[in-house]
C-alpha cells in the first residue's frame, strides 16, 4: 500500500501557487436616502425649501453605512498566508421623524406623535492577525487573533415624542440601551478587547466559469471590564411652569425644571466585561466566460455583513480583458446603500499588479450619487506561479 501511494505521488502533476505580498485599502460612506444633490442644494443654508425637499426624499427608515478596511498579507508558494486586517464598521439607522424633529424642532410639529423607536447606531474598530491555509486547490480555512480597539452601540427600544396642540404640553417616553468600550484614555489602537475569528473559502471550476463562496469573521471579542453598559427608561411630561405671582419669577424656576429633566435622563451605568459577536461576512460569486468582443466575462455576486447590512447586497459585473488590463462595470442593489453603478480597473504585470475600484460610480450625476467609496489594491509577485511534472513511473 505504501509503495502504491509513493507511485501515485510521483505521477501527480504538481501545481505551485504564486508567492506574493499584497496590500489593500478601501474607505466608504454610503447611504440609502441622501444624495449629493441634497447637499449641493443646501449651499450651507437650511432654508424652508431645502428642509421640505430633504424631508420628502427621505424614506420611512434610513441607513448610513461607514467602513474603512486596510489589509496586508504575505502568501507562500506552499499555500499558506499570514497577515493583518484592520476594520472600522459603522451603521446608523434612523426614521424620517428624527430628521423632522432635528430640522424643525417641535414648533412645527404641534399635535403630532413622533416615533423614534427604529433609531440605532453601532460602530466597531478591530484588527485581525490571521493565518490562512489552503487545504486543497478548492478549499482553504482561516484562523485569526482579534484585537478590539473601540466599540459603541445604541439602541432606542422605545422613543415616543409628542407636543400637544398650541404647545400646552410636551411629552416623551424613552427606553434605550447602550454599550461602549473604555473611554478613559482614547487612542485609535487602544487594546480594549481580545478575541478570535474563523473563516473558510470554497471555489470550484464549472463549465466556462467558476463558483466561489466564503465566510469570514466568525468569532467573538471580549471587551474588558471597563466597558460601560448603560440603560435608560424615562417618561416626562412638561405642562409649563406655574407662576402665581409675576414678581416671584426667576431663573431658579427654569433651572429646577431642567435639573428634573437631567435627573430623569441619568439612567444606570454598569462597568463590566461585554461579549460581542463579530459581524460575520458571507459572500458568493458565479462567473461565466462569454464569447463577445465587447465583453468576455460576467460575474454575479451576493454579499452580506451581519448587523450592518439590512439586506443582502446583490451585484453583477461585465468584464473586458485587454492584454494585461481588465475593465469592469457593474450594478448593485440592496445592502446598506442606494442602488447604483460600480467600476473596477486591474493591471496585471509579471511582477506587479494594481487594482482600483469604487462601489459608488454615480459621481457623474449628483442626484444618483448616494455616498463616496474608493479602494486600491497592490500586489508584488515574489515567485511566479509555475507548473512542473515529476518523474513518471
Amino acid at each position: 500500500m505504501r509503495t502504491l501511494t509513493i507511485i501515485l505521488l510521483l505521477t501527480v502533476k504538481l501545481v505551485f501557487s504564486q508567492s506574493y505580498i499584497e496590500s489593500d485599502y478601501q474607505i466608504g460612506l454610503l447611504n440609502t436616502s441622501i444624495n449629493a444633490q441634497h447637499i449641493l442644494d443646501g449651499s450651507g443654508f437650511l432654508n424652508n425649501e431645502f428642509k421640505e425637499q430633504f424631508i420628502n426624499d427621505l424614506q420611512t427608515d434610513n441607513t448610513i453605512f461607514l467602513f474603512q478596511e486596510y489589509g496586508l498579507k504575505y502568501r507562500n508558494v506552499n499555500g499558506w498566508s499570514v497577515g493583518l486586517k484592520n476594520n472600522i464598521l459603522g451603521k446608523v439607522q434612523f426614521p424620517k421623524e428624527l430628521v423632522q424633529l432635528g430640522l424643525y424642532g417641535n414648533g412645527q410639529l404641534l399635535g403630532q406623535d413622533l416615533s423614534l423607536s427604529s433609531t440605532s447606531a453601532e460602530i466597531v474598530h478591530f484588527t485581525k492577525l490571521f493565518y490562512d491555509l489552503e487545504i486543497n486547490p478548492n478549499f482553504s480555512t482561516s484562523i485569526a487573533l482579534v484585537v478590539g480597539h473601540q466599540y459603541a452601540n445604541l439602541n432606542i427600544k422605545k422613543g415616543l415624542f409628542s407636543t400637544a396642540d398650541f404647545a400646552t404640553s410636551i411629552d416623551y417616553d424613552l427606553e434605550l440601551e447602550a454599550q461602549f468600550s473604555d473611554t478613559s484614555d482614547i487612542q485609535i489602537f487602544s487594546l480594549n478587547g481580545i478575541g478570535f475569528a474563523f473563516g473558510a473559502d470554497y471555489k470550484k471550476e464549472i463549465e466556462n466559469g467558476e463558483f466561489s463562496i466564503a465566510i469570514s469573521n466568525l468569532g467573538i471579542v471580549r471587551w474588558n471590564n471597563k466597558t460601560s453598559n448603560f440603560s435608560l427608561n424615562s417618561q416626562y411630561s412638561f405642562d409649563g411652569i406655574e407662576i402665581n405671582d409675576i414678581n416671584d419669577f426667576n431663573d431658579t424656576l427654569i433651572t429646577n425644571e431642567l435639573d428634573q429633566i437631567e435627573e430623569d435622563l441619568q439612567g444606570s451605568t454598569i462597568q463590566n466585561y461585554y461579549h460581542y459577536r463579530l459581524p460575520f461576512r458571507l459572500n458568493a460569486h458565479l462567473s461565466q466566460n462569454l464569447n463577445y468582443k465587447i465583453v468576455n466575462e460576467v460575474t454575479f455576486g451576493v454579499d452580506y455583513i451581519n448587523n450592518f447590512y439590512p439586506s443582502p447586497r446583490w451585484s453583477f459585473q461585465l468584464h473586458k480583458d485587454l492584454k494585461k488590463h481588465r475593465v469592469s462595470l457593474g450594478y448593485h442593489f440592496g445592502g446598506a446603500e442606494h442602488s447604483g453603478f460600480e467600476f473596477e480597473y486591474r493591471f496585471s504585470g509579471n511582477r506587479n499588479q494594481i487594482r482600483l475600484y469604487t462601489k459608488q460610480a454615480n459621481y457623474y450625476n449628483p442626484e444618483s450619487a448616494y455616498g463616496i467609496h474608493f479602494g486600491i489594491g497592490l500586489r508584488k509577485i515574489l515567485k511566479p506561479k509555475q507548473e512542473k511534472k515529476e518523474n513518471e513511473k
